[in-house]
């Protein structure tokens, strides 16, 4: 069995009013299985059990919403596994992106906002 990081992409549904804005959320979970097919289909499910309003007291912006489950965005094999399993030092995920300065660079990584370029 392999380790896998799925990326699960959520979102923020009104329950009332216009929805003017999409507040996306992004979980990243740790899924065992036997071949990527099977992570995949492991993640889907794991995604639609995170749906809803949290027994009624999600909102957002003061809007009661509900958790949305969108899809699996990536699914990323786990690297560094220590006696075949994450441990200390494990690599379980990645993201790159670009950014327009050096500035931008620092900001980032104090973890300011900033305009970035997803790229995976």
């Amino acid at each position: 069995m392999a380790w896998y990081s799925a990326h699960l992409v959520m979102y923020s549904m009104f329950k009332d009013g216009i929805q003017d804005k999409f507040p996306l959320r992004e979980d990243v979970v740790l899924i065992e299985a036997d071949s990527v097919g099977e992570a995949f289909d492991r993640a889907k499910r794991r995604g639609k059990e995170r749906e809803g309003d949290d027994q009624g007291t999600h909102s957002y912006d003061g809007r009661a919403s509900n958790w949305v489950f969108i899809g699996v965005r990536k699914l990323i094999e786990c690297d560094l596994l220590v006696n075949d399993r994450p441990g200390d030092g494990s690599e379980v995920s990645y993201s790159m992106l670009e950014v327009r300065d050096r500035a931008s660079v620092q900001r980032f990584a104090k973890g300011e906002p900033v305009e970035a370029l997803y790229r995976e």
